[in-house]
């Protein structure tokens, strides 16, 4: 939006001069005498000006009777006034602030008020396509959410996690602005960073700084901020607010080159005048020239704009300014000259009480440090290090830290921490030492190089800290992430690296490998009826079974809620594993339970063989998996093994199957049921997902996953896929007859659905509007997967939906690789959270990063995240701590008809 000016001049050939510098800045312009009805016509006391100009020289009255009138005017109230006079007379502008204008400036000085006004005309900020920015974050999730957030507005980012690499990327790379954490990782610091930065001759040294905070204080601003920051911004960092920072600041590069020139043209400021401030007035002044207007530096320090007009006012006269523009050349000289002095006296500290500082606080500090000469002589130690290594301080002056080696590294790791220290002067990393009791720990070193001429010939600096119990802890929840919790077996991660272990050993052997994918037939008839707890005695003991009849060398491992993989290394032939598997298959002719309470249940298991059917864990399982629903086609409680003729469809295999599809549509098999997303503040159902169920007469209630590949294969998905399309807007029909209109159904559907095009469009528009519903009301469910093949021919077709209002949701974040420029590819409403990651974010580090980060960013990107699979009262605790508001799961309700549905949420309004 064009800012509006009102220009009060009485001379009419100034009143067109400054009208015109107006308009040159880019602003509206309303130009009168005086300020009267009649010089306003139609113009009532609500009329908004974004600034009032004025010679301070008005035709009728004084300039304070103008500026009361002006602020009597109910939109004007808090609006910037500026007199711009004929000379730069601190008189004058002492009179204009006392009678409450907001800057002053000169006639002899346009290009300070130019700056003034193209700060306010750019307020909405650059274009940020194609800027480039520097990240300096240490925590990976922080920092993948301000990646996202900028990659979203079109620019290119490069994240660093220390102060070192990020220098060395702003030495070599012209970045456009460069947001820093202020509180990063040991013995680094964010405004130590800055300082740097602005003082090296990088090509980013004079790019804006945002710097960002968890911790909120007014010193570390300060900080901050005298160090060259431009801005401040707390964690957790609001997308719109960041994004409004970036944009001004580009925009004001013009700004700050005025404000460099005007530093050289006014000379130094007296460097002490910034220590004669209040800390507020040090905070206000801070922000003033960080290009903060005076209401929004009210509104971020909870004080009212005339308390911070009269700070502004005091510092302009101590500063002996009128105006921001000169207030930043002015805090700019007397900044820059106590740092320099400031580094110096450091500097001769370190020559001069150099043993004082060893002696003193380096005794304070709870991280072990020493020092060596040039021969690798110790030459001292703190009381830290003592405690660390068991020594006392006379037992290691002199001596060598080869004295703490525990012989667990080999000769070559003591080598290369010797060469990098020769060649670059810096090591870290991880030791593994033995102190004087022969205890053995882990320290967490890092070595530099010392400036030459110290005293005691000191030459390098190591600060250790021990990380012994920290290890130890990591392995324990490292051992708890590789088991499935319920069962004690192996789960997926800890089975892919024992694959990949087995695959490089057989290259070596030639013995091949299989993995024997098992998926148990007729389970959750068990798991309804009984209960989740009898469901979990029964995993259990099918574990145990299949445990009882594998070799000592195989690994078994739960990938699934009813789902296990047998690792088998060094088989011998096909046949013998087919063997072994229908052993497998035989254990479950046992029912489970006391005295087979609970019946029989049985397995299908598809087998693959390296190198034969695949070359890597990904090829196998999916090969494995494939071969497993062969098994379940013929019945179910059999063997398979993969072959490629079998997935490449022999000669009437794809027929079969449409055919058996179709019959099933034909004769009404299939049904959808109905899984509620709660919104977990209020308890009520706000959307439900459709779920494609068969009810196949030989095999019982299957699930999508049981005749969606075939579906896909055959090339029957499309007449599968339309059908659920219109029942779900049948269903969305009836639910807006019983008066539940505001609910949202959501659908899954395939790639190969989305592939056709606008054909798949034009089939959903058409359900929609032969049911009668609103387009919002119907979500499709989109898998990453899709953008993997005709990625255009998708987001065409589903922009054409979008187009008409129809909802999208990205599903399966967390599952397999993500990355977020798909949610800049569509307008998606929502992000829906993996099953898999929810049910392992409370034994996997990993997977609880993976939710808490997804949650971030869909709050940056205005999105909502739903959290699938939600099976526990643990895992409902984990999501609503998370700050998760939607979720659905067997917890919070399972798959129902649509009649239950409607009774639920009828239940729900009594």
């Amino acid at each position: 939006m064009t800012p509006r000016a009102c220009c009060i001049e009485p001379d009419e050939d100034l009143r067109a001069r400054l009208a015109d510098l107006l308009r040159e800045s880019g602003w509206e312009i309303y130009a009168c005498s005086h300020l009267s009805d009649d010089d306003l016509p139609g113009m009532p006391d609500e009329q908004h000006f974004d600034l009032v100009v004025t010679t301070g020289t008005p035709a009728a009255g004084t300039l304070v009777e103008l500026i009361a009138r002006i602020r009597a005017r109910s939109a004007s109230e808090t609006t910037p006034i500026v007199v711009l006079g004929a000379e730069e007379d601190a008189g004058a502008a002492e009179r204009a602030f006392v009678a409450g204008v907001t800057e002053a400036f000169s006639w002899r000085n346009l290009s300070d008020f130019r700056t003034y006004l193209k700060s306010f005309a750019d307020e909405e900020g650059a274009d940020l396509v194609g800027k480039s920015a520097l990240i300096l974050e240490d925590d990976r999730i922080q920092g993948f959410l301000l990646q996202s957030l900028l990659i979203r507005e079109g620019m290119s980012t490069a994240l660093f996690d220390s102060v070192e690499s990020a220098l060395d990327g702003g030495e070599g790379n012209a970045f456009d602005i460069v947001v820093t954490d202020l509180v990063l990782g040991l013995g680094q610091s964010g405004v130590s960073f800055i300082r740097r930065l602005r003082q090296s001759s990088g090509r980013s040294a004079n790019a804006p700084i945002i710097a960002v905070s968890g911790f909120e204080d007014d010193a570390r601003r300060i900080d901050a901020l005298r160090a060259g920051a431009e801005s401040f911004l707390p964690k957790p960092v609001a997308p719109l607010e960041l994004i409004f920072h970036v944009r001004r600041l580009l925009s004001r590069q013009g700004e700050r080159e005025t404000v460099a020139r005007a530093q050289t043209e006014r000379g130094a400021f007296d460097p002490q005048m910034l220590s004669r401030l209040t800390e507020r007035e040090q905070l206000i002044c801070a922000l003033a020239v960080a290009g903060h207007r005076d209401k929004q530096i009210a509104q971020e320090l909870g004080i009212s704009y005339w308390t911070v007009r009269t700070h502004l006012a005091r510092i302009f006269r101590k500063f002996h300014v009128s105006n921001r523009v000169g207030l930043a050349a002015a805090i700019r000289g007397a900044v820059d000259a106590p740092i320099e002095r400031a580094a110096a006296q450091e500097e001769k500290a370190a020559h001069a009480e150099w043993h004082a500082l060893c002696a003193g606080i380096m005794d304070r500090l709870p991280l072990g440090v020493v020092v060596t000469d040039g021969t690798s002589r110790i030459v001292h130690v703190n009381r830290a290090y003592c405690e660390i290594t068991g020594y006392r301080r006379e037992e290691l002056l002199g001596r060598t830290p080869r004295m703490l080696r525990s012989g667990l590294h080999p000769p070559e790791f003591h080598r290369k921490l010797l060469t990098s220290l020769v060649k670059s002067g810096r090591w870290g990393g991880n030791v593994w030492n033995r102190s004087k009791s022969g205890r053995h720990y882990l320290g967490k070193l890092e070595i530099r190089r010392l400036p030459p001429g110290l005293p005691m010939e000191a030459s390098f600096i190591g600060v250790v800290s021990d990380i012994t119990e920290e290890h130890a802890h990591t392995e324990r929840l490292r051992e708890q992430s590789l088991q499935d919790v319920l069962t004690g077996l192996a789960n997926r991660a800890l089975l892919r690296d024992r694959t990949e272990y087995e695959i490089a050993r057989a290259k070596r052997t030639g013995r091949p490998l299989a993995l024997a994918f098992i998926d148990l037939d007729n389970f959750k008839p068990i798991n309804d009826r009984h209960g989740h707890a009898v469901g979990d005695g029964v995993l259990q003991e099918v574990a145990a079974r299949l445990a009882a009849r594998l070799r000592e060398n195989d690994t078994l491992s739960r990938v699934g809620g009813d789902e296990f993989v047998a690792l088998l290394p060094e088989v011998d032939h096909r046949e013998a594993v087919r063997a072994l598997c229908s052993r497998l298959v035989e254990s479950f002719r046992i029912p489970f339970g006391p005295c087979g309470a609970y019946g029989r249940i049985g397995a299908s298991v598809g087998i693959s063989i390296y190198p034969d059917d695949g070359k890597d864990f990904e090829t196998l399982m999916e090969h494995a998996d494939q071969a497993m629903y062969r098994a379940k086609r013929t019945g179910g409680r059999s063997v398979a093994c993969y072959t490629a003729s079998a997935t490449e469809a022999p000669a009437g295999a794809g027929a079969t199957d449409r055919a058996r599809l179709d019959a099933a549509l034909d004769n009404d098999e299939f049904e959808l049921l109905f899984q509620p997303q709660v919104d977990l503040v209020s308890g009520r159902v706000a959307a439900a997902e459709a779920l494609l169920r068969w009810r196949n007469p030989e095999h019982g209630l299957l699930a999508a996953a049981h005749f969606i590949p075939v579906a896909e294969r055959s090339g029957s998905i499309a007449k599968l896929g339309g059908w659920a399309l219109h029942q779900a807007c049948a269903a969305l029909q009836r639910l807006q007859r019983a008066g539940h209109a505001e609910v949202r159904l959501s659908v899954n559907v395939s790639p190969l659905q989305i592939l056709r095009g606008q054909p798949f469009a034009d089939d959903a528009l058409a359900a929609i509007e032969g049911h009668g519903i609103a387009p919002g009301r119907l979500e499709l469910e989109i898998s990453e997967s899709v953008f993997l093949h005709n990625a255009e021919q998708a987001v065409k077709a589903l922009s054409a939906l979008a187009e008409h209002g129809v909802s999208l949701a990205l599903d399966g974040i967390g599952r397999d690789y993500f990355s977020p420029a798909y949610l800049r590819r569509l307008p998606f409403r929502a992000m829906k959270i993996d099953r898999r990651c929810i049910g392992d974010a409370l034994r996997d580090p990993y997977s609880d990063s993976i939710v808490r980060s997804s949650l971030l960013l869909a709050q940056g990107l205005g999105l909502e995240a739903i959290a699938e699979g939600v099976e526990t009262d643990e895992q409902l605790a984990f999501l609503r701590q998370a700050g998760y508001r939607h979720a659905q799961g067997k917890l919070l309700g399972y798959p129902m008809t649509l009649a239950e549905l409607v009774c639920r949420l009828q239940e729900a309004e009594r």
